[in-house]
């Protein structure tokens, strides 16, 4: 049977890109050079209908094949995010309209829950790899996340645009969540390095896992593409904040036209299907 292609990209490899733009927290300057490490090192991370083609295809040969490519589409949707960004959810009537170092970014539409319903048809069907409970808990989780990202992560780039910028246009969509839980807990260091299993490629996923999941402090559930113009003040938005001072510095020479070269990902946005709230 023939090997999946993402097998050439581990979770120890992506972690590494991370790193390289600064991730680990150790006050690395971030520059162009590593953001386009991160580029390099997410070419071969499966995307949304490679995931699905392979279910189509029968080449996944067990449960642990496929929660290893949701989790690097996952992280390949969050490349830029997790080195540069937060993300926090803010009341529509507080958003601070006219900072230039608080960031809104708009998405394009993607057909996610149809993909997902796909994926979690497959799964049902492939024979678990060591831990049935544990891949299971895995894939709960992470097609959850799957279904609740706002988009295919084609489109996104190093820099989003500032909330002015992104209200100039009042059909462009932005993530908007219902009935926000302002008390949803974020996992630490403590929880992430906590994790154990006895398998070491489970153990390895399952901290992944937990590091994506504190990309969406949010109930992904009840997160949704709305377009600006039917914002209400009450409602609650996903806004980018710089995640450190080298982050926010390396944004301001990038607005300011200090260039990058960031490798294209030959990845379409998949077409729009979900709904908008009326």
């Amino acid at each position: 049977m023939e090997t999946t292609k993402s097998t050439k990209l581990s979770p120890t490899g992506i972690l590494s890109a991370w790193n390289s733009a600064g991730f680990s927290g150790r006050g690395k300057v971030i520059c162009p050079a590593d953001i386009r490490k991160i580029d390099i090192g997410f070419e071969r991370a499966p995307t949304e209908l490679d995931i699905v083609e392979r279910c189509s295809s029968g080449l996944y040969q067990n449960r642990y094949e496929l929660l290893r490519d949701l989790m690097l589409n996952l992280s390949w949707a969050n490349r830029y995010a997790i080195p540069l960004y937060e993300k926090r959810p803010v009341r529509w009537g507080d958003i601070p309209r006219d900072a230039d170092d608080v960031f809104l970014p708009v998405y394009q539409w993607w057909h996610g829950a149809e993909l997902a319903a796909i994926i979690v048809d497959n799964y049902r069907w492939l024979a678990p790899a060591w831990d049935e409970e544990t891949e299971d808990v895995l894939f709960e989780h992470l097609i959850a996340l799957f279904r609740g990202k706002p988009s295919s992560g084609a489109e996104l780039s190093p820099l989003k645009p500032t909330v002015g910028e992104a209200l100039a246009d009042g059909n462009n969509h932005v993530l908007a969540i219902d009935n926000h839980n302002p008390n949803h807990r974020d996992l630490n260091g403590d929880d992430i390095g906590g994790a154990r299993h006895p398998v070491a490629a489970l153990e390895e996923l399952m901290r992944h896992a937990m590091l994506l999941g504190n990309q969406y402090p949010w109930n992904t559930a009840d997160s949704y593409l709305c377009p600006i113009k039917k914002m209400h003040k009450d409602d609650h938005v996903v806004l980018f904040y710089a995640k450190n001072a080298q982050a926010a510095n390396w944004l301001k020479k990038l607005r300011n036209g200090y260039a990058i070269h960031a490798i294209a990902s030959g990845r379409p946005a998949p077409a729009l299907l979900r709904e908008v709230r009326s």
